[in-house]
């Protein structure tokens, strides 16, 4: 037997895939569920059609008598879907088959029926829904179902209404849309979050510009027009990117997240931060040229003795230097030099200075270690996905509102940057140079 695409392109749809979309199309058959992260204007949205109209047509071959296989196209509105799907691909892609019988759509409530020919019995049937009015997709069991312009439905839409209409039939779920954030309270960030872990029901493919080919006619102008952080969001499918004022924003997650491991026989450094509600220490090593954290430990309302305790307890004191902030935080009557004397009386060498750099400093320090200003620019700070705490700092710490030198203390972000600059300070330092002091510096090697 043919397989399902060659079937689907003899009846003649008039879809000429690129070669991204023929890759995505091979990869349907091997993952129920998939999410798409593509660029704007990548033709995603003629990807996810053509897997819908493939099922419905080929649902005919798998009829059971009397049955009728349903499938959804849900976007934001029912009047988005017909502006951007209904009129521009359905219409045109099913003439034919209209004028066969093969196919008959209902403009009024957008809906297409694929009808057996011979019997007019209808087998299949694809429904278009909005998320704005989630009422309407209750109580539908289904076959499959793709969810655009995800990036702007809600997770409890998806979690109490769409979801259990793809249970009986073990559906497929596919997924698409452009990155507007990470917004923790939509769908399509918590399903591409959920599909970087390890054992992830989720396959999640990520197509930027570059990936696509996919330029649009006036690139030049819309690059000349449109600042650099929207280019990244919507052209190059960055997550991090729709974040405002972030302060490290030279770090990026493909660069400088990878798996990393403790080298023997290398100094551990471990950079400190002390608070009263959480107390942060990031772990890392130099080699050659970078800093490599490969741990962090992160506990809430516990005293500088218990974290002592906790580093001793994992990595021993021999060959483990503790960079902590030079003024600390106090509890009660302690000061500085009792935190420090601590972490000295449980066997740590201390380097720290004499008071701790200037804020701006400490951040531009951070930020040049991930990407300084040579040509090419040089990486040399690089993070293990498993110090989670750290990367969500680095992600989303940002200046207080109108202002690009007050870190954001609300949000509790600042605790883990704060310890990784305090590591980075010590270890690779900003060498300002004399009479520039506002505006040039270098990092010492």
């Amino acid at each position: 037997m043919s397989s399902q695409n060659e079937r689907v392109e003899r009846l003649g749809f008039p879809y000429k895939p690129r070669p991204w979309q023929r890759a995505v199309h091979r990869l349907f058959p091997e993952h129920k569920y998939i999410l798409l992260n593509a660029h704007r204007g990548s033709g995603k949205t003629r990807v996810m059609t053509y897997r819908l109209l493939e099922q419905a047509l080929f649902a005919a071959s798998r009829n059971i008598e009397g049955e009728v296989h349903t499938f959804l196209y849900i976007t934001m509105s029912q009047t988005h879907g017909k502006k951007t799907v209904w009129n521009p691909i359905l219409k045109p892609w099913l003439h034919k088959f209209i004028e066969a019988g093969h196919v008959s759509m209902n403009a009024n409530d957008l809906s297409v029926s694929f009808k057996d020919v011979a019997t007019g019995r209808v087998y299949a049937q694809i429904l278009m829904f909005g998320f704005d009015e989630p009422e309407s997709i209750r109580g539908q069991h289904v076959h499959g179902i793709v969810i655009d312009e995800a990036q702007e439905c809600p997770n409890e839409v998806f979690q109490e209404i769409i979801l259990p209409t793809t249970t009986q039939n073990d559906a497929t779920i596919n997924v698409i849309g452009t990155p507007k954030g990470p917004d923790e309270d939509k769908l399509f960030y918590t399903l591409w979050k959920q599909g970087q872990e390890e054992k992830s029901l989720w396959k999640v493919l990520n197509r930027t510009i570059k990936d696509t080919g996919e330029y649009p006619a006036n690139w030049e102008m819309v690059l000349a027009t449109t600042e650099e952080r929207r280019i990244q969001q919507e052209y190059y499918c960055s997550f991090d990117a729709a974040v405002n004022n972030r302060i490290y924003h030279t770090f990026d997650n493909e660069t400088h997240i990878k798996p990393l491991r403790r080298r023997d026989g290398a100094t551990i450094y471990v950079g400190m931060d002390f608070n009263v509600s959480m107390m942060p220490a990031v772990i890392g090593q130099k080699h050659e040229h970078t800093l490599e954290i490969f741990d962090e430990i992160v506990r809430h309302n516990v005293t500088t003795q218990q974290l002592a305790e906790e580093i001793k307890a994992k990595y021993g004191t021999h060959n483990v230097v503790i960079c902590p902030d030079a003024s600390g935080a106090h509890r009660t009557t302690q000061t500085y030099n009792t935190n420090h004397s601590i972490l000295q009386q449980a066997g740590f060498k201390i380097l720290s200075p004499k008071k701790n750099p200037l804020v701006k400093h400490r951040l531009m320090s951070v930020n040049v270690l991930f990407k300084d200003a040579s040509n090419p620019p040089r990486h040399r700070l690089f993070i293990d996905p498993k110090c989670e705490n750290l990367i969500n700092t680095l992600r989303f710490h940002t200046y207080t509102d109108g202002t690009r030198e007050i870190p954001d203390k609300k949000g509790g972000y600042d605790h883990c940057g704060d310890a990784l600059g305090y590591l980075v300070w010590q270890t690779f330092p900003i060498q300002l140079q004399s009479g520039l002091r506002r505006s040039r510096f270098k990092l010492a090697a």
